[in-house]
């Protein structure tokens, strides 16, 4: 891996769940809205599989009814999501700061509002790290991660991007970046990032070094 990002030129990393340790604060919201309406949530397997942009589809396709619309799904998740309590993982800032000193460019491309984002970032002195942000990306990435590359001054064939979802992996494909998966907290869901086109996973931040 160390000698393959020595040909790469940038790496494009999501926030949530890859930076920040934010995933069990978002998964527990995503299934308090489920038991608000009476739906049985699914599990952390398929919140990885199918969790992202655009969110309210997420639930209309696990057993929420139509009926509900996307500002009651939103009412029902966000007092519960709590997402600017969750910190960096603790080798996100050493790691990109690595690369950075490395000589790569680094960018930013993620679903979280970009007020929101920059409070979590001023908070824990990160956002200079990055040469280019995008933020509030929907209904996927696809646009975001081509607009990153452009503003990187690269080819997107000469980036990685990683993320936690599957979702992200699939956009970064879409958009000719090279997918990277990152497995936190031990769940096992390897296997759902390399379905969704990762060309490999990792489980800490340093393996990229």
């Amino acid at each position: 891996m160390r000698q393959e990002l020595k040909t790469m030129k940038a790496v494009i990393y999501d926030f949530d769940g890859t930076l920040c340790d934010s995933i069990p604060c978002s998964f527990q919201a995503t299934q308090s809205v489920f038991k608000a309406f009476g739906i049985d949530p699914p599990p952390f397997e398929t919140y990885v599989r199918a969790f992202g942009p655009p969110y309210a589809q997420y639930y209309w396709e696990n057993g929420l009814p139509t009926s509900v619309s996307e500002s009651e799904i939103w009412e029902a998740y966000l007092p519960r999501a709590r997402l600017d309590q969750a910190r960096l993982f603790p080798d996100a800032i050493r790691s990109v700061g690595l690369q950075k000193r490395a000589g790569y460019r680094l960018g930013l491309v993620t679903g979280r509002a970009a007020m929101k984002l920059r409070r979590a970032m001023n908070r824990h002195d990160c956002w200079h790290l990055f040469d280019c942000i995008v933020s509030e990306t929907t209904p996927d990435k696809t646009r975001a991660f081509g607009c990153a590359c452009a503003a990187l001054g690269i080819s997107p064939s000469d980036a990685y991007s990683v993320g936690d979802l599957a979702s992200d992996m699939r956009d970064s494909a879409k958009s000719g970046l090279v997918p990277i998966g990152i497995v936190r907290h031990g769940h096992d869901v390897s296997d759902i990032l390399f379905e969704a086109g990762a060309s490999r996973v990792i489980q800490k931040l340093s393996e990229l070094l």
